[in-house]
Formats: C-alpha cells, structure tokens, sequence
C-alpha cells in the first residue's frame, strides 16, 4: 500500500512492477526473494517479504524516479539513512545563519566557547571546543570560576566582530 498516493505519478504501478522485474524480484540491497517467508529480528513474528519499489532520491513526484525493489527492512534502513543525511544538512545550514557573537578561551589551555546565545543573565548557548566539539549550553558563574592548566582565568576576544559560525568553524584550529 503506498502511502500518501496523490504525490505518485499516474503510471506508478507500472513504475514499481518495472522496479521489481527489473531486480528480479529480489532486493536490491540484501538479496532475499520477494515472498519469502522470515522472522522479524525486533517482534519475532513470522511475515512475508514484499518488495516496495524505493525512491532512490526520496521524489515520489518524479515521473523518472530512480528507484530500487527493496525489502521492509532494507527500505527501513534506507530512509533512516536519508533522514540522518537530511538532520546533517539541515545542521550545515543553520551553521551558515548563525552567529558568533562573543569567544572565550583558556589562554593557558585548549578549551575555546563560542557564544551564540546569552538569556542576559547567566546561560550561554554556543560552539564549545574542548576535548570534544559539540553545541551545548553554559554558563557565565562557571566560566568566571574557570581556570586553565596555570591557572590563568578565561579570557574573552574583545575584538571579535559577530562572525558566522561556519567561517569561525573554518579558521579554528
């Protein structure tokens, strides 16, 4: 049964009966025969393979899609894959909107935060490199509390101009 119909161009059993002629009625991916008989790995439950022609470029709407006969759990695994590639895209764009608006590091060390957020009183949201990178939040009480391995305090660049996140990304060592 095909999910959200009207977005699939008028020939789309022909499409998919191609897709599946064309693969042998096998999946693509894994191999196994369309009909066949398995034990789902998650419920136990015993179930017949059908093949689902995937879009390959996730465009329903095509009307020259790029699709392949895969079974549910090859297909399964396809679109999780998709869906992990659009969440990273999506990050990579954001990156290129926002801001840094003020760096702080240990002068004596190797930790570096990145604000791109402050609620005006103690938490900060930003870029932090430390033994990692990662977004996240902190805040201003422990920085001022901070020391480095010499125990100098945490120092702030006062001559950094709100920069994008992606150019700072770019030039941080």
């Amino acid at each position: 049964m095909v999910k959200h119909r009207w977005l699939y161009p008028e020939n789309w059993d022909e499409l998919a009966w191609e897709c599946k002629e064309r693969a042998g009625w096998c999946c693509e991916f894994c191999g196994i025969a369309h009909g066949t008989e398995v034990v789902s790995e998650r419920t136990g439950v015993v179930y017949i393979v059908h093949l689902a022609a995937a879009h390959l470029d996730h465009d329903p709407w095509n009307p020259e899609p790029r699709l392949a006969a895969l079974c549910p759990s090859c297909h399964g695994r396809y679109d999780y894959t998709f869906r992990e590639r659009q969440r990273w895209l999506e990050l990579e764009q954001l990156r290129h909107r926002v801001w840094v608006n003020a760096y702080v590091y240990t002068p004596d060390g190797q930790w570096t935060w990145y604000v791109l957020e402050f609620d005006g009183e103690d938490m900060f949201f930003g870029w932090v490199v430390g033994f990692e990178e990662e977004l996240g939040y902190f805040r201003l009480s422990e920085l001022r509390q901070a020391r480095g391995p010499w125990g100098l305090l945490i120092e702030r660049d006062l001559h950094l101009q709100p920069t994008r996140l992606s150019l700072v990304k770019r030039w941080h060592p």
